[in-house]
């Protein structure tokens, strides 16, 4: 992962070569968190390229990551859904004032588990509206969660594979299929 400068067409990297990462994603202005390809969930500083923390969930590769209000949420090869809070960082995207400093972080950071992956399919796209997570599985398998309690609220089985998902609000997505199609549901409805 290389971190570019556009004000000084600088850039650096952040990952040694033997790390490889699968997904990354930016968390406010200045935390990039990297999934990486061995199951770890590793946090840097934009700023300064420090590596801030990294933890391992124990549930295979990362494959994609979201923003919840508190945290983020990442979908792994193994079908699990990992959340973890960032207010155990003492972090908040919206206190600019208090930059991230290793000093402020906790020797381990807990990470909840929505789901339990099963290994019948990855999760290969997540979107959140709020709280409200959007998930699909590598099965075609959409699933609606309340990420504030855990709780899965709707699971809507696909004719056909699913490579997206947006969460369009805490009831409804779009999907996009292996067909061309865009279909909208919502978690009163069935998928037909």
């Amino acid at each position: 992962v290389n971190v570019y400068d556009l004000a000084t067409s600088n850039y650096s990297s952040l990952i040694d070569a033997h790390e490889c990462a699968r997904t990354i994603h930016i968390y406010g202005h200045d935390l990039l968190v990297c999934g990486m390809d061995d199951g770890s969930i590793t946090f840097w500083h934009v700023g300064d390229g420090k590596r801030l923390l990294s933890i391992n969930p124990e549930q295979g590769p990362i494959r994609c990551i979201i923003s919840i209000p508190d945290g983020i949420v990442c979908g792994t090869q193994k079908g699990s859904l990992v959340k973890v809070p960032l207010s155990q960082l003492h972090y908040s995207p919206s206190n600019t004032n208090q930059p991230l400093s290793p000093k402020l972080l906790p020797h381990e950071c807990k990470v909840e588990l929505l789901h339990a992956g099963d290994d019948q399919g990855a999760i290969v796209s997540l979107d959140a509206c709020g709280y409200h997570v959007a998930a699909i599985a590598g099965d075609g398998e959409l699933q609606f969660w309340d990420a504030r309690v855990n709780e899965c609220l709707k699971r809507i089985r696909c004719d056909s594979p699913v490579h997206q998902v947006i969460a369009l609000n805490k009831r409804c997505a779009a999907i996009a299929d292996n067909q061309g199609s865009l279909i909208y549901l919502d978690q009163d409805d069935d998928y037909k």
